[in-house]
């Protein structure tokens, strides 16, 4: 099977996740898969300007913090752009650990299996980044997170 593994570093980079990005794509490779390294979008200076004011007027609004990493506008790029890329593959499944936002909105004929180790809603004042979220982008993270389980064709969660 070729196996397209959506990851933000190179998937030889032992330290990519602490090792675990590594020993997956290793593991794919023991089994006989053959695997394809897609590179996580990326996001153009303007993109991300635009971003940063999002997050700023959501502050400023709520006076709460933003969940940057997870909303509705930056979902849609990636998706679209994602979809591109995958576009000129030949490749018989997707796999994406981590990476909610990125296939919330992707719409392609491969099957997709996501990896994480928690859904958003437990990681919610559990990392930095996930702290002192407003109620808004809460509710946006998880319904984000809700479409794109139901769009995945496989969840794996290692941990309750």
């Amino acid at each position: 099977m070729k196996i397209g593994f959506y990851s933000s570093r190179p998937l030889e980079d032992k330290k990519n996740w602490s090792g675990t990005m590594y020993k997956m794509y290793e593991q794919m490779l023991l089994h006989g898969h053959e695997i394809v390294w897609i590179p996580k979008v990326e996001y153009t200076s303007k993109e991300e300007k635009r971003f940063e004011q999002i997050e700023r007027t959501f502050n400023k609004v709520f006076k709460r913090n933003y969940n940057k990493h997870l909303f509705y506008y930056k979902a849609k790029i990636a998706s679209k752009r994602l979809k591109k890329t995958i576009k000129g593959l030949d490749i018989d499944l997707l796999f994406v650990p981590t990476y909610v936002n990125d296939i919330v909105f992707l719409n392609i004929k491969q099957p997709i299996v996501y990896l994480n180790d928690a859904n958003v809603v437990q990681l919610f004042n559990y990392y930095t980044y996930y702290m002192g979220l407003g109620f808004l982008t809460k509710l946006e993270s998880k319904y984000l997170e809700k479409k794109m389980l139901q769009n995945v064709d496989v969840a794996v969660f290692s941990s309750d």
